[in-house]
């Protein structure tokens, strides 16, 4: 599919061939770039992105679950 051979999140969304079969049937995916999968997976990864680039304090709890560190050690929940 050319839109999600072009998508800047390419490379974060993945194949989940039980939800494909659950929905169309098949394991192998036939991606539409408007489909409501691709749509709530966009929002999803619209938000996360907002929030590292503009909001520190989530920003801080992101790059604490990357490091495995525990969020009460980054001042953020305390």
């Amino acid at each position: 599919n050319y839109m999600c051979n072009t998508c800047a999140y390419k490379p974060y969304c993945g194949v989940c061939p039980a939800c494909n079969y659950a929905s169309k049937g098949n394991i192998v995916p036939k991606p539409l770039a408007n489909d409501s999968r691709c749509k709530m997976y966009m929002g999803i990864f619209n938000f996360i992105f907002e929030k590292l680039l503009y909001d520190e304090e989530y920003k801080e709890v992101f790059l604490s679950w990357a490091h495995g560190a525990e969020i009460f050690d980054t001042g953020c929940l305390n």
